[in-house]
């Protein structure tokens, strides 16, 4: 038996209308609360200086899953900066052996893909195109938390501590900030 579009996706396809589609709510949130419950857990831990790298690990993972899955989403309702996005997907093992400095600077500011506009098929310096950040930096973010918390457990150095607090703060701000766009109907 043939499937058949709805009559307003047939009218859409039709007339070269492009229409998103929001993610659903429910997986929305959902994927917010786990995001932001593994971020505090680790938050929890900087605030007592008592940090379990595995266990940072481990909410890491957690966070990158649901930051990923909304970015994904987010892409879903403005695509244009998809292989930008797939680039940094595609590196997270690597990126996750750089030093601090190193993933701030070229994969949380971008400076990786400087001159590389064709490659990942937009601007990304352009101030049009910020709003992308909130949901790339949902996954950078804690990329950068994860590398400061294995440079506390070798160093003692309170400015890692400092560190994490900062990008974990800034990662649960703009996960929210993603997540409000995917959501809107």
């Amino acid at each position: 038996m043939k499937k058949h579009l709805p009559f307003v996706s047939a009218v859409a396809l039709f007339c070269g209308a492009n229409f998103t589609m929001a993610a659903d709510p429910a997986a929305a949130a959902a994927h917010l609360k786990s995001y932001t419950a593994a971020g505090e857990a680790v938050l929890s831990m900087a605030n007592s200086q008592k940090l379990d790298v595995d266990v940072v690990d481990k909410k890491i993972d957690i966070m990158v899953a649901d930051g990923i899955w909304i970015a994904e989403e987010y892409l879903k309702v403005k695509p244009e900066a998809s292989k930008w996005f797939k680039a940094v997907f595609d590196n997270i093992p690597a990126i996750k052996k750089l030093p601090f400095e190193e993933i701030e600077k070229n994969w949380h500011d971008g400076h990786h893909f400087d001159g590389k506009e064709k490659e990942i098929g937009i601007n990304h310096q352009d101030e049009k195109n910020e709003h992308f950040r909130n949901p790339l930096d949902s996954v950078t973010h804690p990329l950068m938390v994860q590398r400061a918390a294995h440079d506390y457990a070798q160093k003692k150095d309170a400015e890692d501590i400092k560190r994490i607090k900062e990008e974990m703060n800034e990662g649960l701000d703009q996960v929210k900030k993603a997540v409000e766009v995917i959501s809107k109907k």
